[in-house]
């Protein structure tokens, strides 16, 4: 579901079920590609694992 649009272009969206403002963020660009990438974790012992992993 689109939440809204900024005046850089932006569009933002988020899952029906989603709890933070958006999850993905999309631009017009002369070339396909991402400029980033996040993950969440739902605490920080989560987080220092999944790290370790990576």
């Amino acid at each position: 579901m689109e939440i809204g649009r900024d005046a850089q272009g932006r569009v933002y969206f988020k899952a029906w079920d989603e709890h933070d403002h958006h999850s993905v963020v999309l631009r017009k660009t002369d070339a396909p590609g991402m400029d980033h990438m996040r993950f969440r974790a739902d605490s920080e012992d989560k987080l220092d694992r999944l790290a370790a992993a990576v």
